[in-house]
């Protein structure tokens, strides 16, 4: 999870803001854990199972921090739409 993404979390409901960042440091840390595990059990000697660890979590990072903003987008379509 990117830096900017913590940082939105809690602008989503400002009531909330400690739970929401510690979720979101939360998850930071498990998935970091998470694709640790998976490499290790994958490594074999090569860079080619960290080369696809790194990758797939670059995808997901990716596609978690696009979320946010597509459904942004979508919302502001909307009352355009009908």
């Amino acid at each position: 999870m990117s830096l900017r993404a913590l940082s939105a979390l809690p602008t989503l409901k400002p009531e909330t803001a400690g739970t929401t960042a510690g979720t979101g440091v939360f998850f930071q840390s498990f998935m970091g854990a998470v694709f640790s595990q998976i490499y290790g059990l994958l490594a074999d000697g090569t860079p080619k199972p960290l080369v696809i660890t790194a990758s797939a979590a670059a995808v997901l990072a990716l596609l978690a921090g696009l979320t946010p903003v597509v459904l942004k987008f979508r919302e502001r379509l909307a009352p355009l739409s009908g």
